[in-house]
């Protein structure tokens, strides 16, 4: 169904076991993204998802945000969750959106237009993408125990190539400024990061 609505590394790491708990930005285009869709066909996962989609409780709904032709989505839907996936440019998405699970919501979810999401999600993925006024809306719409796992490019990137606009690169430790007092950090780690970039990633719990 599809909706339309108007150089330094460090590393943190919680191995609690998941039943304990209760790409790409271009400055200046929409979203920042570099769209999936001229990426090529059959791209894996991300990672940071994969390596931390165990803290993922069964048959969760899952927020997949910016989510470009939907790489990650689809890596979700294979592991049997509910998917809502929500971007600007959603052309990409027509295949998955076949799929048993899988919702798709076209939105700009910039220039200050209101969230365009109700309800609570039992873990939200943001991969290479970042809209600082989103963070507040990111934790509000966390469920009680769930997982928030976010990725996305940070200063000392512009060494590598794009993003390079210092306003679409985290400062280091700004995810763990952003989520750690409200939300419980299982992972976190930032730095340089194969093929060439310097990302920050976290992954929290309600």
């Amino acid at each position: 169904m599809f909706w339309t609505l108007a150089t330094n590394h460090s590393k943190m790491h919680n191995s609690s076991p998941a039943n304990e708990l209760p790409d790409n930005q271009i400055p200046g285009n929409p979203g920042n993204q570099i769209p999936d869709n001229q990426m090529p066909d059959n791209q894996p996962p991300d990672s940071w998802l994969t390596e931390n989609s165990h803290y993922l409780r069964p048959k969760s709904h899952v927020l997949d945000l910016a989510c470009g032709s939907g790489r990650n989505t689809s890596f979700l839907l294979s592991l049997g969750f509910q998917v809502t996936c929500i971007d600007i440019d959603i052309r990409g998405m027509s295949e998955l959106e076949k799929r048993t699970g899988c919702t798709v919501i076209q939105a700009d979810l910039e220039n200050d237009n209101p969230w365009p999401l109700n309800g609570t999600f039992d873990a939200i993925v943001v991969i290479n993408y970042l809209y600082r006024p989103l963070f507040s809306h990111l934790i509000e719409s966390l469920a009680e125990g769930g997982i928030l796992i976010y990725k996305t490019f940070m200063e000392g990137n512009e060494k590598f190539g794009r993003p390079s606009n210092p306003d679409f690169l985290l400062k280091k430790n700004e995810l763990i400024d952003a989520f750690g007092k409200e939300l419980r950090v299982l992972s976190f780690d930032q730095g340089y990061e194969e093929p060439a970039a310097m990302t920050q990633r976290i992954c929290v719990a309600r």
